[in-house]
């Protein structure tokens, strides 16, 4: 379900459509969709690509340690501003400690590169919040991106949907090579009604 933290790029003419989702799923992954129409603005004014992501999360990027930590406190400090605060998986940070080893300075630093955390966004002030009572993470992150925070540090978790791009043609249907009308044997197979006759016998 999630990606690197990476904005979506500047809406272009002939872009990708809105993504559409059935109610049942968008409910159970908590999707938002970023309609270029509707959405908040990126910093430079031009108007998002469109995109799905979970509607409340961010990904953070950096292993754990001093990189990360450093942009979960300028997150927060920016977020406290908005009455909002954010609460972090750390599920597996016990993962990226052990593939980083212990002093490996290339593999940390891979890790630091590679690594993102989820976190959710959250009301810390019902009343003085921003998202109350919806929380997006849209326009949190363009708050974010006005701070300095840029895409190698902050970005949405996208949703990232495996779908055979295969109709209303594929290549089996509806006229298969075998049907319904002249296959590759039939009506006129290289042996009969025509041909040398060697092929006959």
């Amino acid at each position: 379900m999630t990606s690197s933290p990476t904005e979506p790029a500047a809406n272009q003419s002939g872009a990708a459509p809105v993504p559409v989702f059935s109610p049942a799923v968008a409910e159970r992954f908590q999707i938002r969709v970023l309609d270029p129409i509707t959405a908040t603005a990126l910093p430079t004014g031009q108007q998002p690509a469109p995109t799905a992501y979970v509607g409340d999360a961010l990904l953070v990027s950096g292993g754990p340690g001093r990189r990360r930590d450093a942009i979960l406190d300028r997150i927060r400090e920016v977020l406290k501003e908005l009455g909002q605060d954010i609460s972090i998986d750390t599920d597996l940070d016990q993962v990226a400690e052990a593939v980083s080893g212990d002093g490996d300075g290339d593999a940390r630093a891979i890790i630091d590169e590679l690594w993102v955390t989820p976190v959710t966004v959250g009301n810390l002030d019902t009343a003085k919040s921003t998202l109350a009572p919806e929380r997006d993470a849209w326009p949190v992150l363009q708050r974010l991106r006005a701070a300095g925070l840029d895409e190698s540090e902050v970005g949405l978790d996208h949703i990232v949907v495996a779908c055979a791009d295969f109709s209303g043609t594929p290549y089996w249907s509806p006229t298969p090579y075998w049907s319904p009308t002249s296959p590759y044997w039939s009506p006129t197979p290289y042996w009969s009604p025509t041909g040398p006759a060697e092929y006959a016998m």
